[in-house]
């Protein structure tokens, strides 16, 4: 017993060791801890930085006031749009307001305007974090608008940005996305509402919408069952019990209930009326409300007003044309209708004055196919009724007509009804190898806020852009083509019916997504 003394101080030692080296275990990784959560919360205020940079450059990219697409400073010798990345002087097109990335953009005022705009500092707490960012044009395409006529460019951005905290423990995150416009189809629905509101489209009786593909010469198309689809900015409602939508319903709103307006848009519902009825597809909830340009205005004609008692052989002059050089009368004879043909000869838009026709007559506009000519008539205002009707003549099925409504009389004072097609219609064009289902050949473009409207049970094929007028089929109407409009109500039996070819005849630049996305701790 005597050589086991102290043996109880030799376990006390021991076990004191043992709590001793737990407790710094312990010690070490409570602050491992902190240092982690420290370490999450400085990456994480970083990216917000970050976070803040690219969008900073993409409100830039995306401003008109600070930036416009495909100026004339963009589009110099050195540019070379075929590459991806676009490429300038033989490097990529870059815009920067980063330290780490230089720029290398053709316009000097841009890339300051860019570099004040996309970088600066937020503060957390005692914390001063920096961002900054740059883009990199990965895409341009230029074309005319089908809407407003004018060139209109589209592109795809790279935007990469840094959030960056700097001092004992510093932090870097870098986070890279896309911003991209694309070119669109400027008629993808049968029929769209440029109203946020309720109403915006009402279809009312036994309205249908559906689709066809243009059909050969000689034959009516075929009806798909799908791709009549509709949209709008606010609200559609069916009433009736035989309604069919053989398509989406594309809005920003969302919900099926009653529609209310007010309340800042919190009653707007996507569709007041039974889902069931929308046959071939579905409500399909749009990014953003669709902004749709004004197209300018039509030129407005000082001759007076044209009537029935003014078709006759002096027509011509009355139009405030040249019989024989830039228009020809021929007399039906009380047989059939009579014809008044009008072409241009010069490269700005032939000016026309009111036309209101209630008897048989057809009004004829020629497609040049000339270089340098204008395809493209203005007049005051339009009304065919009874059996009057309006018709392109044009060499081939690429060479279109463009007719402009102003709306006004020849004083420049608006009218009530802009377009008026109460019995009258479009009739099928006079060209050899085009079909008179072809709505492409005749587009339609009013600027006001006025009425357009189709009664009676006649056919017409055109398309229609008129984003601030106020549009009513009724009757036994079937339009064959394409109807944009601020709101559009359609009743009785009258039907929509969409050409498909319009997706590749007219194109206009999309809504701006964000494509890609992704992030990454820079100190790692």
């Amino acid at each position: 017993m005597r050589n086991e003394r102290g043996i109880a101080l030799v376990f006390v030692l021991f076990l004191l060791t043992t709590v001793s080296a737990l407790a710094v275990s312990l010690t070490f990784l409570a602050n491992s801890e902190t240092y982690a959560s420290g370490n999450y919360r400085l990456a994480t205020q970083a990216r917000y930085a970050a976070e803040s940079g690219a969008q900073k450059a993409a409100d830039f990219l995306l401003d008109p006031t600070q930036y416009v697409p495909g100026t004339a400073a963009e589009t110099i010798a050195g540019i070379d749009t075929s590459k991806s990345p676009v490429e300038f002087n033989g490097k990529p097109v870059i815009l920067s307001a980063s330290a780490t990335q230089a720029s290398n953009y053709p316009d000097v005022t841009t890339q300051n305007k860019f570099n004040a705009a996309a970088k600066g500092f937020l503060t957390a707490g005692s914390t001063q974090i920096s961002f900054g960012a740059y883009a990199k044009l990965l895409r341009e395409e230029t074309f005319s608008d089908a809407y407003t006529a004018a060139v209109t460019t589209v592109q795809t951005w790279e935007i990469t940005a840094d959030g960056l905290i700097q001092g004992v423990h510093p932090a870097t995150v870098e986070i890279t996305t896309q911003i991209e416009t694309l070119k669109v189809p400027a008629f993808q629905y049968a029929a769209f509402a440029a109203n946020p509101n309720c109403d915006a489209l009402e279809f009312d009786g036994s309205t249908t919408t559906n689709s066809y593909n243009t059909p050969p010469i000689g034959t009516s198309p075929s009806m798909l069952g799908h791709g009549g689809d509709v949209g709008t900015n606010g609200n559609m409602t069916l009433k009736g019990g035989a309604v069919q939508v053989n398509g989406n319903l594309s809005t920003p709103r969302e919900g099926v209930g009653n529609c209310v307006n007010g309340n800042n848009g919190s009653g707007i519902t996507a569709l007041q009326g039974a889902e069931t009825d929308i046959k071939g597809g579905s409500i399909v909830r749009l990014p953003k409300p669709i902004t749709l340009p004004t197209p300018a205005p039509a030129a407005v004609s000082p001759q007076g007003g044209i009537k029935n008692s003014d078709i006759k052989s002096t027509i011509c002059s009355s139009l405030g044309l040249v019989e024989g050089t830039n228009c020809h009368y021929t007399s039906g004879g009380g047989s059939v209708a009579d014809t008044v043909q009008i072409w241009n000869t010069s490269g700005t838009p032939l000016s026309l004055p009111e036309v209101s026709l209630t008897s048989k007559t057809t009004f004829i506009l020629t497609a040049s196919n000339v270089s340098g000519v204008s395809n493209e008539y203005d007049f005051n205002s339009l009304a065919l009724t009874g059996q009057a009707s309006i018709a392109v003549s044009t060499p081939s099925p690429s060479d279109r007509v463009i007719v402009r409504v102003g709306g006004t009389d020849n004083t420049g004072s608006p009218v009530t009804n802009a377009i008026s097609f109460d019995g009258g219609s479009v009739s099928a064009p006079l060209c050899a190898s085009c079909s008179p289902f072809d709505a492409s050949l005749m587009q339609f473009v009013y600027a006001g806020s006025g009425n357009i409207t189709f009664a009676g049970n006649p056919a017409s094929s055109a398309t229609f852009y008129a984003p601030n007028a106020a549009a009513t089929l009724n009757g036994d109407d079937n339009f064959y083509g394409a109807l944009v409009s601020n709101t559009i109500k359609v009743t009785g039996n009258a039907n929509i019916f969409y050409d498909q070819q319009l997706a590749g005849t007219g194109w206009t630049h999309g809504v701006p997504m964000m494509t890609a996305f992704s992030w990454k701790n820079a100190n790692n």
